[in-house]
């Protein structure tokens, strides 16, 4: 009777060790990044630490806008300034901050811009039960990481340059205006402040200038949105950059330049966006070229490969001098 209970316990061990640890092992995000398989949320802290070490000038946070709306590969073949995108896919903000605090441990960015739908997204308070949570991901790592299986899947969707995903698919938004001017103010959560002034003074601490910036997006952003995070910004002393507002300038065309009726970008729409923030970095951050440096050559090698991906994806685009060239330049210098 005895051994039979003791080949229940054993039995049961082994198949809770086939089901939950062994493929949790599996997926963690150091064996999908050594496969090339890593991708989404699993893939974010991999990918940032395999990147080399105090080589990046600009990294981006956010949720799923942030790597729609901004090209690394574009921000290096205009100006030669290196940059990350370290957006999560529906991140809270809390993850944002613990992102950067991992980032700030390998490189030394001068500019954060972090892309700001997630100031209003719900984030729970970090109490007993998130912390009890946290540590049965530890154990079963299958758990934390049970949607990595959709990474593969993922990359055949869009191909990630530098955080940024290269997706050419247009379904148009036929909405109309939505940016209507309004006195209200949308509510920011408490804890999602609390988040944000930790980001802050990460920021402060390590010398990084913050800047904030809403990527266009009819499905998430209006004026209520607009004008909160326009007074966070006052308070901190932070520039904030609303591309919503921007976006007739910015010559996006709901009709071609978003893959998903209004809720992000694709490639078209992420390079005129990417065009607008990497003139304003240009003109205000005093950034290096990296052009002549030692990792050059690393960088022109991923460009060379993002072109021709672009290539297949993109349509034709005659960039030209836009209107809003001469508003920040008006804005600069009067």
């Amino acid at each position: 009777m005895k051994m039979k209970r003791t080949l229940k316990v054993g039995g049961f061990a082994l198949l809770l060790a086939i089901t939950l640890v062994i493929p949790g092992m599996l997926l963690k995000p150091k064996t999908m990044n050594r496969f090339h398989l890593d991708g989404g949320r699993a893939g974010v802290t991999s990918r940032i630490k395999i990147e080399p070490k105090d080589t990046i000038d600009v990294v981006v946070l956010g949720d799923s806008e942030s790597y729609s709306s901004f090209s690394p590969m574009q921000l290096w073949d205009d100006y030669g300034y290196t940059s990350y995108v370290a957006g999560v896919p529906g991140a809270k903000i809390g993850e944002n901050y613990d992102v950067l605090k991992l980032l700030f441990k390998r490189q030394k960015p001068k500019v954060v811009l972090l892309e700001t739908n997630n100031l209003f997204r719900y984030q729970p308070p970090n109490n007993v039960e998130q912390r009890m949570t946290k540590r049965i991901y530890q154990r079963f790592p299958l758990l934390k990481y049970h949607s990595a299986w959709k990474s593969p899947l993922m990359r055949a969707k869009g191909i990630l340059f530098q955080g940024f995903n290269v997706n050419g698919g247009v379904k148009p938004y036929e909405g109309g205006k939505y940016m209507y001017p309004s006195r209200e103010r949308e509510k920011i959560f408490p804890t999602n402040e609390k988040y944000f002034r930790g980001i802050v003074r990460l920021c402060r601490k390590h010398q990084a200038r913050l800047i904030l910036y809403s990527a266009p997006s009819p499905r998430n952003y209006n004026y209520k949105k607009h004008n909160a995070i326009k007074v966070l910004a006052e308070q901190n002393n932070l520039t904030y950059l609303d591309l919503n507002v921007r976006a007739s300038r910015l010559e996006i065309d709901w009709r071609s330049d978003t893959r998903d009726r209004g809720d992000h970008l694709n490639l078209v729409g992420a390079q005129k966006a990417t065009a607008f923030l990497g003139y304003y970095l240009n003109k205000t951050c005093h950034l290096t070229c990296r052009w002549d440096s030692d990792i050059a050559k690393r960088w022109n090698l991923m460009l060379k490969d993002y072109k021709t991906r672009a290539k297949k994806v993109e349509h034709s685009i005659f960039r030209k001098v836009n209107d809003w060239e001469e508003e920040v330049d008006n804005e600069l210098y009067g």
